[in-house]
């Protein structure tokens, strides 16, 4: 998929394959199972911690669109972002392409 998109990119956009420009250099748990509010931050933790940027020098001073599958609870884009600017980037913007359905306390 990534490299066909940037084959296909009209504009030129530099999509970072090889090597991945953002590692998990480590098994986390998955935000969706988590079964308490109160998890949810100590996995976004776990998730941050095994978060790894490859190439320093191709995030400073660049603008970054990071995207989810699921919208969970918003903690996964947020470890990212977070180690996208600590790398440099000048802005990180999120986008989610759904979101988990929300089940109000009862």
């Amino acid at each position: 998929m990534r490299r066909s998109s940037a084959k296909e990119d009209e504009f030129g956009l530099p999509f970072v394959v090889n090597p991945p420009l953002i590692v998990k250099a480590s098994p986390t748990a998955k935000m969706r199972h988590t079964t308490s509010v109160r998890e949810r931050p100590e996995v976004a933790q776990e998730i941050y911690q095994a978060l790894v940027i490859s190439a320093p020098h191709l995030v400073q001073g660049r603008t970054f669109l990071v995207y989810d599958d699921v919208f969970t609870t918003g903690h996964t884009l947020n470890a990212v972002a977070r180690r996208l600017k600590e790398a440099g980037a000048t802005a990180v913007s999120g986008l989610a392409l759904a979101r988990q359905q929300w089940w109000p306390r009862r």
